[in-house]
């Protein structure tokens, strides 16, 4: 007889200890992960579309670095301004606010 009320009151524990497992789980750790992963989702969209408003404006001055380049190599007269301003840009990519610097720096 003390046999099987040892087994009962150890698997009424055992029962109690999973509910309340799957209680904290349910009420504390689930809404923490989801409030977690909202987070990063939200960030991620946030640095993405800085990326690709920031793409044309890197591509544009990559280019005009490029053409500045050739156009001196040839000897033509290149505004050192406008060099400066595409060099900067290109090497601030991808961080907007530093192109944005570099813009107002060395106005056209």
């Amino acid at each position: 007889m003390d046999f099987l009320g040892n087994i009962s009151l150890r698997l009424v524990g055992l029962v109690a200890t999973v509910i309340t497992l799957g209680a904290v789980y349910l009420f504390i750790v689930k809404p923490v992960t989801d409030t977690t992963n909202n987070a990063f989702k939200s960030t991620n969209q946030a640095i993405n579309q800085a990326f690709n408003s920031a793409n044309p404006a890197i591509r544009q001055a990559a280019r005009l670095s490029r053409r500045a380049k050739r156009q001196q190599a040839r000897g033509q007269a290149v505004s050192n301004r406008a060099l400066k301003r595409a060099n900067c840009i290109t090497r601030a990519a991808p961080d907007t606010a530093a192109m944005q610097r570099c813009a107002q720096r060395f106005p056209p």
